[in-house]
């Protein structure tokens, strides 16, 4: 092969000539090395990126499983904890075999660290908001706030048990929670505030009250005879009023507030839990809704005092005081624990009622028209009684420390004997009475 070169400064031509032989030929082979080099690396660099995501998957899946599984599956991963579980045994936490999460409560592979942030962010943090709420109520007894705080400790209680028992809710974010004992053992530990604040502070006590007055007077429907609403064994008291659910509710849609009512309608279980079943520690709603069965005497009692006050009382007012006073005394004794109405009330009451019974005794009436009408024994037969006069005060607490037993012939005389009937009891109470 020959190329001709024009050398256009010289206006000539320039031949050189090649032949195929100089030309060396395409090195095939090192190109093949290059490219095989370029797939090992590539590949080194996909298995790498592919390890990488699979270690990120199997991440994400563990933290995952930690959370989500128990919901489907309770009972299996139930079986991988260490070891029982047991809300209600006691922990050494000073055992360094026992481990404790931060709250101070003992917790296994079922309950991990992941889920015990979560139940601190999601749950225990609204619920001792709503303990505070609660707290600063009692102080200042804003009825205004009542509602708001109530709501807003239900929805707490709702978390945690979503938290502690995979419980659909719509209010707190725990509904992503799983079952978890320690949920279980905060949910049980704090449910029952927001019922109690409930009960407590709502008008659910004037329910109450009303009820206990139409079974009382049988005045709502036959359904309130069919069940021993105010039975004073407990067993039988919750037994009715588990049965006789539909009754009492048919009452409360009818004479109770709208929130009460709907209370009764959504939680009538944990109604049956803290109202009907007495508490063992302290004074609960069951010994305070007890209570309640009185409430109708109470008022007749404190009416009747009032009109008392008004002035011109006779015998006959002071023997229906005493009646009524006997009824209310005697609801009080059936109560199985009085702690529910003050110490003051008991104390101011049943003073007032052994007044009123003996302000109507044959012994005070007696005593009392023989003051009015200046009484005059016979001397000699009566000789005790000379230098006394009955409406002489001044030697009232004489008569009846030194003459006492003159004093009781002379009222057998007069009066009768119903007049002396328990004499040294009220010949006591008058002494104490006029501070002899």
């Amino acid at each position: 092969m020959t190329i001709t070169l024009v050398d256009l400064e010289t206006n000539g031509s320039l031949e050189i000539a090649h032949t195929a032989s100089e030309y060396k030929p395409l090195d095939v082979g090192h190109w093949s090395q290059m490219w095989k080099l370029c797939k090992i690396l590539l590949f080194i660099f996909l298995s790498f990126l592919a390890l990488l995501c699979l270690f990120f998957a199997l991440s994400i899946g563990y933290i995952s499983a930690i959370v989500f599984l128990p919901t489907w599956f309770p009972v299996q991963v139930n079986k991988l904890a260490k070891g029982p579980w047991n809300l209600e045994d006691t922990y050494d936490v000073n055992d360094p075999n026992i481990k404790l999460s931060p709250w101070g409560q003992p917790y296994d592979s079922e309950c991990g660290m992941v889920r015990m942030i979560f139940l601190e962010m999601d749950c225990l943090v609204p619920a001792n908001k709503c303990l505070q709420k609660i707290e600063m109520f009692e102080k200042e007894k804003n009825i205004g706030k009542f509602h708001n705080i109530s709501n807003y400790c239900f929805e707490a209680a709702v978390a945690l048990l979503s938290f502690s028992r995979n419980f659909y809710s719509d209010f707190q974010t725990c509904m992503r929670m799983m079952a978890c004992r320690e949920g279980e053992y905060h949910y049980t530990k704090f449910h029952k505030y927001p019922h109690n604040f409930f009960m407590n502070h709502s008008s659910l006590p004037i329910c109450m009250t009303k009820f206990y007055k139409a079974v009382q007077e049988e005045s709502f429907d036959n359904c309130t005879r069919e069940f021993q609403f105010l039975s004073k064994d407990p067993i039988l008291k919750n037994h009715a009023y588990f049965h006789g659910k539909f009754c009492f509710q048919e009452f409360s849609r009818l004479f109770c507030k709208t929130d009460v009512a709907d209370y009764l309608d959504n939680s009538y279980e944990y109604f049956l839990e803290l109202a009907m079943i007495p508490t063992k520690i302290g004074c609960g709603i069951y010994e305070k809704f007890e209570a309640l069965e009185c409430q109708d005497t109470m008022d007749s009692f404190k009416k009747s005092v009032e009109i008392l006050k008004l002035g011109y009382q006779t015998r006959e007012d002071y023997s229906n005081v005493a009646i009524i006073c006997d009824e209310m005394q005697n609801c009080f004794s059936n109560l199985t624990n009085q702690c529910a109405i003050s110490s003051e009330f008991l104390k101011t009451s049943n003073e007032y009622c052994e007044k009123m019974h003996f302000l109507s005794s044959p012994f005070w009436q007696c005593l009392s028209r023989m003051k009015k009408e200046n009484t005059q024994p016979d001397l000699l037969k009566y000789s005790c009684f000379i230098g006394h006069q009955f409406d002489d005060d001044s030697m009232a607490c004489q008569r009846f420390s030194d003459s006492a037993d003159c004093v009781k012939d002379i009222m057998m005389d007069h009066c009768g004997m119903d007049s002396v009937d328990n004499f040294e009891y009220f010949r006591s109470y008058v002494l104490e009475m006029w501070d002899c």
